[in-house]
């Protein structure tokens, strides 16, 4: 197993509405997974207003243009459904994506996103951690 910081200590403030209502992982600090299967995702929150859903992505290309013509071309699909937080947790919370039983395997380009519906401004103060595993690899 290799562990890697995917987010140091951060805060991350959004709106209801707009761009505030979905917040990406800025491109500079997403990992390259592309030697891995089994990941597992150690999130720790220390703060937190309203409801946060927080998904993990992953893409085999740093390519992430909006659209062209009208027609997405992201390549970034999520890992495992959204762990949701509506309060602090008093622990760190454990998202398991093992191959065999992930929505969808590590690619090699692993990112967060932030989503929220709330009908207030929001925010979530956390760091993820990533424990990956690979066959062969000691």
């Amino acid at each position: 197993m290799y562990t890697y910081v995917l987010q140091d200590w951060i805060t991350i403030r959004g709106s209801s509405t707009g761009s505030g209502a979905t917040i990406i992982q800025t491109q500079a600090d997403w990992l390259d997974l592309s030697p891995f299967q089994d990941v597992f995702f150690y999130i720790a929150v220390s703060e937190l207003t309203g409801t946060v859903n927080m998904t993990f992505e992953t893409s085999p290309s740093l390519d992430d243009p909006s659209s062209a013509g009208g027609v997405s071309l992201s390549l970034f699909t999520p890992v495992m459904t959204a762990t949701q937080f509506a309060s602090v947790p008093t622990t760190v919370t454990v998202v398991k994506a093992p191959m065999l039983s992930a929505s969808c395997p590590i690619s090699r380009y692993l990112r967060w996103k932030l989503t929220s519906s709330s009908a207030t401004p929001w925010d979530m103060t956390f760091r993820v951690l990533v424990a990956a595993n690979s066959p062969g690899m000691g």
